[in-house]
Formats: C-alpha cells, sequence, structure tokens
C-alpha cells in the first residue's frame, strides 16, 4: 500500500510541476512574449527535464532516493517530451478554452 501511495502521489506531482510550464507557454506567446520570459520558463523546463532524465537513467529521485519503476520511469520519460515542447514562442500559440478564459488579453 505504502507503493502505491507513492506512485500516485509521483504522477500528481508530475502534473502539479507542469501546470505552471504549461501556464508559461500558453499566456506568454503571441504579443505578450519576451526573451526574459522564454528564459525563465525554459530555465524551469531544463530543471524539471533534468530531474527526470535523472530518475529514468538512475531510478534516483532528490529527496526521496531511489526507487525503480517501470511505469513511473515512462511516465518521467514522457514528462521529459512534454517539458521540452512547452516553451513560449512570439507567434500567438491556439489557446486552451480553459486556460483563455482566466488569461485574455
Amino acid at each position: 500500500m505504502n507503493d502505491l501511495i507513492f506512485y500516485t502521489g509521483y504522477i500528481f506531482f508530475s502534473i502539479v510541476f507542469y501546470i505552471p510550464s504549461l501556464l508559461g507557454s500558453q499566456s506568454w506567446s503571441g504579443h505578450r512574449f519576451s526573451i526574459s520570459k522564454f528564459l525563465v520558463v525554459d530555465a524551469y523546463n531544463v530543471f524539471c527535464i533534468y530531474i527526470h532524465m535523472r530518475y529514468v537513467e538512475r531510478g534516483v529521485l532528490p529527496v526521496v532516493g531511489e526507487k525503480d519503476n517501470d511505469v513511473l520511469g515512462w511516465a518521467s520519460f514522457v514528462m521529459i517530451f512534454i517539458h521540452a515542447v512547452s516553451t513560449p514562442m512570439p507567434w500567438e500559440r491556439k489557446k486552451l478554452k480553459f486556460i483563455g478564459k482566466y488569461f485574455k488579453s
């Protein structure tokens, strides 16, 4: 049961830590784009990618230590690519409906 709680928490926190990247890429694209905003979101994404890559390669998490699971490894592998494509762009992105409702220009 303890492992199930950990696995659920890992997936949950992976999604929670992805939300700032998603919001930054959606709300700072287009005419609100700037190099400083791009660098902030990219630095955050690089940090998250580093954590996930370290888990995929070695099975090591920063606070927890060594945990080895194939399902969580695949989840981290997917999160690497999701973070890699979540970056603000100088052109206007198509807004997600639930985000566009809250961040109007």
